[in-house]
């Protein structure tokens, strides 16, 4: 019990970490946190950063894991390798690539329209230099990431608060 909200802690300073970050957009935005919606059979998603701006929306997953993540875009799982007790250890974990996909899904579901949504990770510890995704970075570098997307059609003021509204 007490590895398991160790590793709830984590995942919450990872967050918020994250949410800091990304709250310190200088672009007119709106920044949603720890969003839960009901999926197909009533399972429920949580998502954890939901950033819609004028260039589209933007669903971050966080993940706040100790060693060097590998893994390929398409791979169902990835692993995380690290020292430990004198030896190193591989532990392998789902593809946050395809988590995060099935959030999209739903958001695109909830809000019936067809927005520019796009999908990144953000590792808080950026131990994810032998991946070479461009949606997957360390909390530095996701503002500038995002800043590179570009629209062909912006999203307005009058539509960014509606998309947050819903």
């Amino acid at each position: 019990m007490q590895k398991t909200s160790r590793k709830l802690k984590r995942g919450e300073e990872g967050e918020q970490l994250v949410s800091l970050t990304l709250d310190k957009d200088s672009s007119f935005h709106r920044l949603i946190n720890n969003l839960v919606l009901l999926g197909d059979n009533n399972v429920s998603h949580q998502i954890d950063h939901i950033l819609i701006r004028e260039n589209g929306i933007f669903v971050i997953e966080t993940k706040n894991h100790f060693g060097r993540i590998t893994g390929l875009e398409d791979d169902s799982y990835w692993k995380k390798t690290y020292p430990y007790k004198g030896r190193v250890k591989t532990e392998t974990f789902h593809n946050p690539l395809k988590q995060n996909q099935s959030h999209i899904r739903i958001i695109k579901r909830t809000l019936g329209k067809d927005y520019p949504i796009y999908c990144f990770v953000v590792f808080v510890r950026s131990n994810v230099d032998e991946l070479d995704l461009f949606n997957v970075c360390g909390p530095n570098d996701i503002l500038k990431r995002i800043n590179l997307i570009t629209s062909e059609r912006p999203l307005s003021k009058e539509v960014i608060e509606s998309i947050y509204q819903t």
